[in-house]
């Protein structure tokens, strides 16, 4: 896991990254005329030595200020004295009005004009100050509020750090399943290390199957749940851009077979992006995850900076088509900065293209060059999904903004899997656009019952989905919507949680049910794309099966990073809350007792749930995966990098809160908390029973960071041996 922290980037250091540099920022503690001239400042109050001998009207220093100052911020041609002097006016008159009447400053609206004169303040939005860098190799990534690296530093970086210990020993069993699982999804490269030349486009064609097997997986393809469900490809026009665009040719030597070659017809720009489409969806038919080396170099080539300036209707496709067959696989992270450039490029491309606009009008007569417009309309709708999806699991701002797109045009009364699609994009795209507003602090309450209102309106009952049984009757399709809703709804409790003064039990109780729902919706949808793909496959095929079957492969595009989330975020507030004494939580008497239904959207909002019935309910809901009579999905789940990340992240996660259940309630027992008087304790014995749980956590930890790190990954061994 990469080392991570918490960091605000002012203008000045991102100057000097640019010019190659790092500065060390520190208060300026010389004078302003001395730190202009550069000249020596023996700092002497209230006028320092040159000053003096200058015999200067005025010297002013910036070290007395609670906030720091580079000289870049303090200077440009001239010191800002006038600006520093009238900072320091605000604050004095603010400490003032604070001392004689705390309200004051709310109440005083001459100061905050004057406050927005200088700074051009409107307004603040506190949850965007939630976020988090992480640091790798020479490399950093800022994630925003609403992502789940984020979201997993609220559970307190002692977490963070056990967590790490635990996980890089876990890595290293990771990387030898790689090693034993033969696969070409190889993670994303430089540009610079592929081949600008004709050579890539050789080694691709070289590496394609027949005219005939590229025929009939392009069919199965556009007769998949994939194309039902996606409608952005027009099937004729991708059919006769495929005979038009190859030249199939075959040769006959003596008595043999006729051995078929195949060349390009074209070598323009367009057709760079048409190969890009067969290619990309005979990924998802024919190479699955075996994709050739030169088909990765050339994925890389097509998307790279060479062809940025080039908009065809095809290149939107292609890169969209890319972005699903990269999730779709679980190439990466969901959260990876890949991902994002991906997704941005996309973005860029649609709207250079007018995509956003009245494409009817815009595109009219034009079908026999770019297909069915209704296509075109889809292939924006699903570029607004991608944008919304990373920017949620990013943490940041929508790329396509107000300025491009009026939402109220996705808001529709129709019914059917594009209407879906487009008013949650509606409820979505608002969320995103008022948790991010800069000038004021998000409505999350309202948000979250706007959120609820939409899932009442246009799903079934919420038991549909959460009960085992009832999911079978669910269009697969709804799961891909409902997905990120129940995410977006459980994220936003936990910003409540984490940034509200005053918690209350909604709130707790809240994110806890919203989260057990996100989970079971997850296992849900896994096993239900087991059933399904049992029905597609004959049994001999199905058994033999080293590769994730295509609606297990699916279970990944409707859930996305749903399963990651809801088992992160839950980890992260149970550590956190054995590891904090407070009042109310006893966790030794506790007996588990659990009775929050998951069939409705009702939250208690009276007693705090029962922390081990919380514990128990979510491992009841996770290990359904682990049932004997699963015995073949867990030999297919083995051949998936992804689940058996999943797999070992949980019982990382699930490890070291045990330890720290274990601890919490040694600490309770040795120190009778369940006959105290929770009025009467200080702070100081708070503090002293933390520091008995860390102690006592730690001789736990000792012992389980010298554990072979196979043994977080053996759940998927005995599978496989018991079959």
């Amino acid at each position: 896991m990469a080392e991570s922290t918490f960091y605000s980037v002012p203008s000045s250091l991102l100057k000097a990254e640019q010019n190659g540099r790092r500065r060390r920022r520190k208060t300026v503690r010389s004078c302003t005329f001395c730190r202009q001239r550069k000249l020596k400042c023996d700092q002497q109050k209230p006028v320092c030595g040159s000053c003096k001998t200058r015999k200067l009207p005025e010297c002013v220093y910036t070290d007395g200020f609670n906030f720091q100052l580079t000289s870049d911020e303090l200077f440009e041609a001239t010191p800002n004295v006038a600006l520093i002097k009238r900072i320091q006016q605000l604050e004095d008159e603010l400490k003032q009005l604070h001392n004689n009447d705390p309200e004051a400053v709310n109440k005083e609206e001459p100061l905050q004009e004057n406050f927005k004169e200088i700074h051009g303040y409107t307004g603040g939005n506190k949850v965007l100050d939630f976020r988090f860098l992480t640091i790798g190799q020479d490399s950093y990534v800022c994630y925003g509020p609403t992502a789940i690296q984020t979201a997993i530093t609220a559970s307190g970086e002692r977490f963070v750090v056990e967590y790490r210990k635990l996980w890089q020993r876990v890595e290293i069993e990771c990387l030898h399943w790689e090693s034993t699982h033969t696969t070409t999804l190889k993670q994303e490269r430089s540009p610079s290390e592929c081949p600008l030349d004709g050579t890539v486009i050789e080694a691709v064609i070289k590496d394609l199957p027949s005219s005939n097997v590229m025929f009939t997986h392009l069919k199965e393809f556009f007769e998949s749940p994939l194309h039902e469900y996606y409608q952005f490809l027009d099937e004729e026009k991708v059919l006769f851009d495929f005979n038009s665009c190859f030249v199939h040719t075959s040769s006959i030597i003596g008595d043999a077979d006729a051995s078929e070659t195949m060349s390009l017809a074209r070598h323009d720009e367009k057709s760079l992006f048409i190969i890009g489409i067969v290619t990309e969806l005979l990924c998802f038919t024919y190479f699955k995850k075996n994709v050739p080396v030169s088909i990765q170099n050339f994925r890389i080539w097509l998307t790279g900076l060479s062809v940025t300036e080039l908009s065809y209707i095809e290149k939107a496709q292609y890169l969209l088509l890319q972005y699903l067959f990269k999730v779709y696989n679980s190439q990466g992270d969901v959260q990876s900065p890949h991902l994002a450039n991906l997704v941005s490029n996309l973005c860029n491309t649609t709207t250079n293209l007018g995509l956003h606009e009245d494409i009817f009008a815009l595109y009219e007569g034009q079908e026999y060059l770019v297909g069915r417009l209704c296509t075109l309309q889809n292939l924006f709708y699903w570029t607004l999904f991608a944008d919304l999806h990373m920017a949620f699991d990013m943490g940041r701002p929508l790329h396509i903004t107000d300025e491009y797109f009026d939402d109220f045009k996705l808001s529709t009364n129709e019914r059917g899997r594009i209407p879906l699609l487009r008013n949650y994009l509606y409820i979505g795209r608002k969320c995103m656009k008022e948790v991010f507003d800069p000038h004021k602090d998000p409505d999350l309450e309202h948000l979250i019952d706007e959120l609820i209102s939409f899932m009442e309106q246009h799903f079934r009952p919420i038991r549909y989905y959460t009960d085992r049984k009832l999911v079978q009757q669910v269009d697969l399709f709804e799961i891909m919507i409902l997905s990120p809703v129940l995410m977006m709804i459980a994220n936003f409790y936990n910003l409540r949680r984490i940034l509200c003064t005053e918690l209350t039990m909604i709130i707790k109780n809240g994110f806890i049910k919203f989260v057990l729902m996100s989970l079971s919706l997850s296992i849900n949808t896994i096993l239900r794309c087991y059933e399904l793909d049992q029905e597609y496959y004959p049994d001999e095929i199905f058994s033999n099966e080293k590769d994730l079957t295509p609606f297990l492969h699916l279970s990944l595009l409707l859930g996305n990073s749903l399963l990651m989330r809801s088992m992160m975020e839950l980890y992260g507030l149970f550590f956190f809350k054995v590891a904090l004494f407070e009042k109310g939580l006893i966790v030794s008497t506790d007996q588990g007792m659990f009775d929050l239904s998951l069939d409705d959207f009702d939250v208690p909002g009276g007693d705090f749930l029962s922390f081990r019935g919380i514990f128990n309910k979510f491992r009841l809901i996770f290990d359904e995966l682990f049932r004997p009579e699963y015995s073949t999905l867990h030999r297919i789940l083995i051949n998936s990098h992804y689940f058996t990340k999943i797999i070992a992240l949980e019982k990382v996660n699930r490890t070291i809160f045990e330890k720290g259940l274990e601890s919490r309630t040694q600490v309770e027992v040795d120190h009778n908390w369940s006959q105290v008087d929770f009025d009467q304790i200080s702070d100081e014995i708070f503090q002293m029973m933390t520091d008995n749980f860390w102690a006592n956590y730690n001789q736990k930890f000792s012992g389980l960071i010298q554990m072979d790190p196979s043994c977080f990954l053996t759940d998927f061994d005995q599978f496989s041996q018991s079959i």
